[in-house]
């Protein structure tokens, strides 16, 4: 039986689960409605394996669909509204839940699923559980293939190293199609803690008043910036960092800004979540480092500084994709992760994408490394480093910045970035905008600049 399922059914009907906002779900009344879901599914045509697309919104509605399609056996694949489209074309489901036509596609609402009366019937899948969409930040958006084991393995590690119990309220903002979205799913449920979730996007000032009462908040540093710069704040037993590098000044900003929570950084990727924690006490003493393997997990550097992962969490395949299955994984549960890290003792540090570091007068530019020098200059709110060529031949580095008022001069950012950076990697040029291409979670849009 799928992990999740299996923690959905067992324990006492009428404990609280999840709110969305609106009303309490105990467990009897959500297993219900996942099991109207999944008949209805299953009534549809949709047999174990099949490709079951859930668009994903905010609210209840979108965690009962995934579990129908789960309960019914197919492979779950939550997508976000912007990445419909390119999604379907990618993965060609039997159905799409959603609340919009989509032409030439089997589609149904959620509001459909749940009208008719069907027991929770648990069909047994393929081994494959769910299609997990990359951001696409730096390239075109892959699916990624989780199998029933994979799942099984970051839900148990990560409710027990990182304190889940049953008395928590976990106050998760992060969207579904997210895997780090997802997961709070997931290990709420094996936890047998409240999962709460909101009923729409939030603003800064929301999310101070919506996070209030969490004992556990899974965030991305940009959520942190806004609750720090809050005159009130949660008090949070436990925050896990994850989705981005956290800045060493934004570490000591939330630490300072919340010094009785227990800050948690984790790192993962789509193709292995949760795959490198640091220790609450060390998020400042070892401000720079990002972590070391968890539990199951083996993490070794090639000669070139890119992380390998190898254990429990990585995931099986790309979905239609056996070029970039057999470039990514090449072997079964071990990935490249494209990631360049270096190492001290058993804790790792990020240095930056593989892809994105380029040759300029024969010296390797690392454009993060660069990033993040600029970003701990005060005028310097963020910032993104790409290559450019002035005479066709020669790579050399820019910069992009946004600044936090009256902009640095270049000459003054050459000088700053002399002591922390080779001079290769100094930008010839500062151009100063008011925004740079984000994703909804605050990653840079890299090769879209």
């Amino acid at each position: 039986m799928d992990p999740t399922l299996h923690d959905l059914v067992r324990g006492p009907g009428d404990r609280t689960i999840l709110n969305d906002g609106e009303r309490d779900w105990s467990r009897s009344d959500f297993a219900a409605a996942v099991g109207r879901a999944s008949g209805a599914l299953r009534a549809r045509g949709v047999l174990p394996g099949d490709m079951v697309v859930v668009e994903t919104v905010p609210g209840v509605q979108t965690p009962i669909a995934l579990l129908g399609a789960r309960a019914a056996g197919a492979v779950a694949c939550p997508v976000a509204a912007a990445d419909l489209s390119a999604a379907l074309a990618a993965i060609d489901p039997r159905v799409v839940v959603t609340e919009r036509a989509v032409d030439g596609r089997a589609t149904v609402t959620t509001s459909a699923l749940l009208a008719q009366d069907h027991s929770l019937e648990i069909v047994d899948g393929e081994g494959v559980a769910w299609g997990i969409r990359t951001s696409g930040s730096t390239g075109k958006a892959k699916t990624v293939l989780l199998s029933e084991d994979t799942v099984a393995a970051i839900t148990e590690s990560s409710r027990t190293l990182l304190g889940y119990s049953g008395d928590d309220r976990v106050h998760s903002p992060l969207p579904f199609h997210h895997i780090l979205g997802l997961s709070q799913l997931w290990v709420t449920l094996r936890a047998g803690a409240l999962l709460v979730i909101p009923r729409a996007a939030l603003s800064p000032a929301e999310l101070v008043a919506w996070a209030r009462d969490a004992t556990i908040f899974p965030a991305i540093p940009l959520y942190m910036r806004w609750l720090s710069k809050s005159a009130t704040r949660p008090a949070f037993r436990t925050v896990t960092l994850g989705g981005q590098p956290t800045l060493p000044a934004d570490r000591r900003q939330f630490a300072e800004a919340f010094p009785r929570t227990a800050f948690f950084n984790v790192y993962g990727l789509t193709e292995a979540f949760r795959a490198l924690w640091l220790h609450p006490d060390e998020f400042v003493s070892e401000v720079e480092a990002t972590g070391r393997p968890f539990p199951g997990m083996t993490a070794t550097l090639a000669e070139d500084g890119e992380l390998w992962l190898e254990g429990a969490h990585v995931a099986t395949s790309y979905h239609r994709d056996p070029d970039g299955t057999a470039a990514r994984f090449p072997r079964p549960r071990t990935v490249r992760t494209g990631d360049l890290f270096r190492r001290s003792g058993d804790l790792f540090t990020y240095v930056g994408r593989a892809d994105a570091m380029f040759k300029s007068r024969g010296e390797k530019v690392i454009p993060e490394l660069v990033e993040r020098a600029l970003e701990a200059h005060p005028g310097v709110a963020r910032c993104l480093v790409t290559a450019t060529s002035l005479d066709g031949r020669e790579l050399q580095p820019i910069a992009r910045i946004v600044a936090t008022g009256a902009p640095p001069t270049a000459d003054e950012l050459r000088r700053f970035l002399g002591d922390l950076v080779p001079a290769a990697m100094i930008p010839i040029r500062f151009d100063v905008v008011e925004t740079l291409p984000m994703t909804p979670s605050g990653k840079l849009l890299r090769g879209q600049s």
